[in-house]
C-alpha cells in the first residue's frame, strides 16, 4: 500500500491543474497511473500535503498577517478600513478568543 507523502509527491503536478480535486479523484488517478489502491483516508491527507506546498500552511501565513498590512498600507493609504478589519480577526485569533459574540469589539481603530 502506498503512503500518503509518495501519492502527494505523485499526485502535486496533477493536482496544481486540477485544485478542485477531491479524494475520490486522487484514488481513481492513482489507480488509473500507477496501478495502486489507496484509502480514502490516504488520498485525503495526499491532498492536504498537496494544498500546503501550493500554498503553505495556516500558522505560516497567520504569522505572515501583520508584514502583509504593513505593506498594503504602505503601498495604497486608502485601504485602512479592510485593514481595520483583517487586523481585528488576526488579533482575535493571536489571543485565542476566538469569534464569539460578546467578543468582538465593534469600534473602529483608527491609524
Amino acid at each position: 500500500m502506498a503512503n500518503v507523502r509518495w501519492v502527494a509527491k505523485k499526485m502535486l503536478a496533477t493536482f496544481r491543474n486540477h485544485q478542485k480535486y477531491k479524494p475520490g479523484c486522487f484514488r481513481a488517478e492513482v489507480l488509473a497511473k500507477y496501478k495502486v489502491k489507496i484509502s480514502y483516508c490516504c488520498a485525503w491527507h495526499a491532498r492536504h500535503l498537496c494544498l500546503e506546498k501550493i500554498m503553505g500552511n495556516y500558522e505560516e501565513n497567520y504569522r505572515l498577517a501583520p508584514e502583509l498590512c504593513t505593506q498594503i498600507l504602505e503601498s495604497n493609504p486608502m485601504k485602512k478600513y479592510h485593514l481595520m478589519v483583517m487586523r481585528l480577526f488576526y488579533d482575535r485569533k493571536v489571543q485565542g478568543e476566538g469569534f464569539k459574540e460578546d467578543g468582538l469589539d465593534p469600534r473602529a481603530q483608527t491609524y
